[in-house]
């Protein structure tokens, strides 16, 4: 397999132009180069991006910001057996209303 046809062939199968696609073949090239089982979830999650912009889910920014959010999720459950919990991934809507900028610390 090399990283340009196994890429354009996932742009084929779902119908969406390979200069869209081209913007992933970094990370197609990194999961050719990981174990298999990486391989395949990655390229799972590469597939997954192009169908959603077959589908017109969201805007291309969305969907690469969703792509790098998921892969970085993916590298660290394999490499650290690790899988974020609820309240971790839902981190952020605990902190509505807090001052980040202005907590009066160290002034």
């Amino acid at each position: 397999m090399n990283p340009e046809s196994t890429l354009r062939r996932l742009c084929e199968r779902n119908q969406v132009p390979y200069s869209y696609g081209e913007r992933l073949l970094p990370i197609v090239r990194r999961a050719l180069e990981a174990p298999d089982a990486t391989r395949d979830r990655i390229l799972a999650l590469v597939e997954r991006n192009l169908q959603q912009r077959a589908d017109g889910a969201a805007d291309s920014e969305k969907l690469a910001r969703d792509l790098e959010s998921e892969i970085l999720l993916a590298v660290a459950r394999v490499l650290h057996d690790w899988s974020p919990s609820d309240p971790l991934l839902d981190i952020g809507k605990g902190f509505k209303g807090f001052p980040f900028g202005n907590t009066g610390l160290g002034t």
